[in-house]
């Protein structure tokens, strides 16, 4: 910016002079500044130049002045500083907007500085010059009341959208790990169910409680298989409710023990290692937000080769509905999975598995 050869008055030509008004450096030039100011010198500047006239187009930052010494101590800089660092960006955004300064100056120069105390003190020596108290002008503020204007809107949508977006986030975040915990709980309660249907899992819970309510089912059902001569492990074993005003009859039904299988039950065992509330992070950081989503993720990949091992792959939920036989008694009833007796020769033969769901 500025022009690289020396512009020089013409005798005998119409010699053309333009100045715009001095910007301050206690701000960042926005676009008010450059339409209300030096846009239109700017505009008279190319005319005149495309005519041919001898133009000088001549501006600067206006570098004295109480605002800049208040500017300097709000950003804790020296003024020379602070002129340094509001000179660059003024010149900056004027040479993005293609503005052809011939002269792009500072007022502190040593020549400006040897004029400008010349004549003052030429005017003092003269007795030009008086001190006199005055009143404050109500009206010298609403020189500068546009600028106090925008600088304020301007720091208040800041903080405002700072906020705002500050909010949404924490709101988001709290849907989303909601969501993942509600996710990990379902994975952890999987877990319990299958290592509760673990070989070992059955002797031990038998051993504590001879009279444990498994084994009452399961004698229940051998009743009724030699009754009936059914094979199938599947059976309903229903008892009247004595207070129940309608003889509702609930079905209670016992899930089959699992086939003792060293890979399955490592595969559950890591399963829950992963699940574990406990273990589970609740700091929103970015290195506990990455781990909770890589073992949410190694859980639901642990799930689902824990389903096609067991044969329970394309069962989504326990199947519930309500049924009324023909004299009016209204049933619960379960549905669930049967398992053959005689156990599977490959467990990761997943196309072979046996298991069907029966009602």
């Amino acid at each position: 910016m500025g022009s690289e050869t020396k512009i020089l008055p013409e005798p005998g030509k119409k010699n053309i002079l333009i100045t715009s008004a001095l910007p301050y450096v206690n701000n960042v030039p926005h676009l008010g500044n450059i339409i209300g100011s030096v846009l239109s010198a700017d505009v008279f500047s190319r005319y005149c130049k495309a005519r041919g006239l001898p133009t000088l187009f001549v501006c600067g930052t206006d570098e004295y002045g109480t605002a800049t010494e208040t500017k300097a101590l709000e950003e804790k800089l020296t003024p020379q500083q602070l002129c340094d660092k509001y000179y660059a960006l003024h010149s900056q955004v004027y040479e993005w907007f293609n503005i052809g300064f011939d002269i792009f100056g500072r007022t502190p120069t040593r020549q400006q500085t040897e004029i400008a105390q010349d004549i003052f003190l030429k005017l003092y020596k003269n007795g030009y010059l008086e001190e006199r108290v005055m009143e404050p002008d109500p009206f010298d503020g609403l020189l500068d009341l546009e600028e106090r204007y925008y600088q304020e809107g301007h720091a208040l949508g800041v903080a405002d959208g700072s906020k705002a977006g500050r909010i949404e986030g924490r709101v988001f975040g709290l849907e989303k790990g909601f969501e993942k915990f509600a996710a990990m709980g379902t994975l952890q309660g999987k877990a319990a169910v299958w290592a509760a249907r673990l070989p070992q899992m059955k002797e031990i819970g038998a051993a504590q409680d001879p009279f444990s309510e498994h084994d009452h089912l399961q004698k229940s059902q051998e009743e009724l298989d030699g009754h009936n001569g059914s094979d199938i492990n599947s059976v309903d074993l229903s008892r009247p409710e004595e207070n129940n005003p309608n003889n509702a009859r609930v079905t209670t039904v016992a899930l089959p023990p699992l086939s003792r299988n060293p890979r399955l039950e490592k595969h559950i065992q890591t399963l829950h290692a992963l699940a574990e509330p406990a273990s589970l992070s609740m700091q929103n950081t970015e290195d506990a937000v990455s781990d909770f989503d890589d073992r949410l993720k190694r859980a639901t990949a642990k799930v689902k080769v824990i389903e096609k091992i067991v044969g329970e792959g394309n069962v989504e939920a326990v199947l519930q509905g309500s049924d009324t036989s023909n004299n009016g008694v209204s049933e619960k009833r379960n549905v669930r999975l049967a398992q053959n007796e005689k156990p599977e020769s490959n467990l990761e033969d997943f196309g072979a598995s046996p298991h069907r769901a029966l009602s």
